[in-house]
């Protein structure tokens, strides 16, 4: 896979979903006595075939591209770190201090480390 590839991902698009739609469907099939299949598959691949045939008119799977903006390695420690980082740059420029400035630099170091482990 490409660095920037897009995925694909499947759902179920609710949008025209209700309960009293589907209880409605749901009555208007003419279910068969699945006591009287001899084949127990059979009964199954009926009742599935039938039950699917609803889910797919009320929720229809739809297939949607989605960016991938992020890789593997970019994980909730480094958003952590980055988010510290920046918040720690915002309290430096505000405050003009020394200190605060030593602790961004410190906070700047040890995420870039931690990106160049991972």
């Amino acid at each position: 896979m490409k660095v920037n590839d897009h995925k694909l991902i499947t759902f179920r698009c609710l949008k025209n979903y209700s309960e009293d739609l589907f209880d409605e469907a749901l009555e208007k099939i003419n279910f068969p006595d699945y006591e009287v299949f001899f084949d127990i598959n059979a009964a199954y691949n009926d009742f599935f075939s039938k039950l699917s045939k609803i889910v797919n008119q009320m929720a229809p799977e739809k297939t949607k591209r989605v960016k991938s903006t992020t890789q593997e390695w970019y994980d909730g420690e480094i958003i952590r770190k980055t988010s510290d980082r920046d918040r720690l740059l915002q309290k430096f420029k505000t405050s003009k201090l020394h200190v605060d400035k030593i602790s961004y630099n410190d906070a700047r170091v040890s995420g870039d480390n931690l990106i160049k482990k991972k």
